[in-house]
């Protein structure tokens, strides 16, 4: 699921940036804004723009039989990508994870917004929301009812539309490997855990130290 939304916040990054719209705002300083994941960031104060997808419930059924291994005459062993791997690691149900996605857009300077920019600019991030989900995984997902959020304690500036998202996964005969690295999931790439025996003060001295 993570490989999914990463997709979806790829096209979004894309579509803002060819549109001309402002980008997502990141969460650290010098990083690339993108779609954040998890309940933890639904009230952080931070500024707009963003897109928060919070996963709300799951519903499990049969697995999806409408497509069967078809053979293709240019692969070696008859069969193409898709279908080999289907046969290595098939489904055995189906879940239809449901998120809550929150989008965030201020476009205006006047914290009255005169002209109604900020309702455009929320407007094209849920927008760009769906229309991604179309390219990554059409026929698999659903868009649920939305709303304008009118009233909120933390949010002064901008406009913000909550809306659902629906998404069909297959469940796995055999568990997936983590796409991250446990523990360490938000880290970024060139950042590594550190260990030390000895403590540094600023004078130069040293003295027994603990790991990290």
């Amino acid at each position: 699921m993570i490989e999914v939304i990463s997709s979806i916040s790829d096209c979004l990054v894309l579509g803002l940036a060819t549109a001309g719209w402002p980008p997502l705002r990141p969460l650290v300083n010098g990083a690339t804004g993108r779609i954040i994941i998890a309940n933890s960031h639904t009230l952080d104060q931070f500024m707009p723009a963003r897109v928060v997808f919070l996963p709300l419930k799951s519903e499990f059924g049969a697995k999806d039989t409408s497509r069967g291994t078809a053979r293709v005459a240019t692969n070696a062993d008859g069969y193409d990508a898709e279908s080999r791997l289907a046969v290595s690691n098939p489904a055995v149900a189906t879940e239809s994870v449901t998120f809550e996605v929150r989008c965030w857009g201020i476009a205006s300077d006047d914290a009255t917004d005169p002209h109604g920019l900020d309702y455009e600019y929320t407007r094209a991030l849920y927008h760009g929301v769906i229309a991604a989900s179309q390219l990554i995984m059409p026929g698999c997902y659903k868009v649920e009812r939305g709303a304008w959020e009118i009233v909120s304690h933390v949010k002064r500036v901008g406009r913000e539309f909550v809306f659902g998202l629906t998404v069909s996964t297959p469940v796995l005969q055999v568990m997936a490997p983590p796409t991250g690295t446990p523990g360490y999931p938000f880290a970024p790439s060139d950042v590594a855990p550190l260990i030390t025996d000895s403590f540094v003060i600023g004078t130069g001295e040293s003295s027994p130290g603990c790991e990290e």
